[in-house]
């Protein structure tokens, strides 16, 4: 919005001389966009290592392994990727203290927490049903 009023308080002359900069700086662009890959940029110095695949099946498998890559719970418990449940938030506690050890199975760990929380009284649940 600012460049449109920057625009209307030039001359015509140097309106006209915009628009031709602006035209031809985007026709290199598209032009650049079709020239043969190989013209561009080398990445060949750059590698990316594949780890193992992991389980997509579970979906608590795959943020177990997001949660290993990181090594932090901080941006599951800033975003809504998880729910905001008591059953979820006590998972990112274990999660933030044994996400680095190898034999720690997180979608087991979300269905023995899940089924503690099953078993506890109504009224530590605040309602039945209240987490799930």
């Amino acid at each position: 919005m600012a460049a449109v009023v920057f625009l209307a308080n030039c001359t015509w002359e140097l309106q006209a001389t915009i628009a031709v900069v602006y035209i031809a700086l985007n026709s290199f662009y598209w032009f650049a966009a079709v020239l043969p890959q190989s013209w561009g940029w080398d990445l060949s110095a750059y590698g990316a290592d594949v780890k193992d695949d992991v389980d997509k099946g579970s979906y608590t498998a795959i943020l177990t392994e997001i949660v290993r890559r990181t090594g932090t719970v901080a941006w599951a418990r800033d975003t809504d990727i998880v729910p905001k449940t008591k059953v979820w938030s006590r998972w990112l506690d274990v999660a933030e203290v044994r996400h680095m050890e190898p034999e720690w199975d997180g979608p087991a760990q979300l269905a023995e927490l899940m089924k503690m929380d099953n078993d506890a009284p109504a009224s530590e649940q605040g309602g039945a049903g209240s987490d799930c």
